[in-house]
């Protein structure tokens, strides 16, 4: 799923897609950079996405950033 989603996006020209190998990933990323949108997994290894999603929350920097859960299932 992060593949096809990655594969998409990038084909975009303007925009610029990071990606993450899990939940803590992912927090480690959003404390180098701010960003527009935020694309998680329910099902994602270390932390899942429900998890992430509640911690983006409680930060100040990203709590009013749009995120979009996506499920293979």
């Amino acid at each position: 799923m992060r593949q096809l989603l990655v594969f998409a996006l990038a084909r975009i020209k303007v925009l610029k897609v990071v990606e993450a190998d899990d939940g803590v990933d992912a927090l480690r990323k959003l404390t180098t950079a701010k960003f527009d949108l935020i694309i998680t997994d329910i099902t994602m290894p270390v932390l899942d996405g429900l998890k992430l999603v509640k911690k983006i929350r409680s930060d100040a920097v990203h709590k009013d950033v749009p995120i979009m859960i996506v499920t293979p299932e």
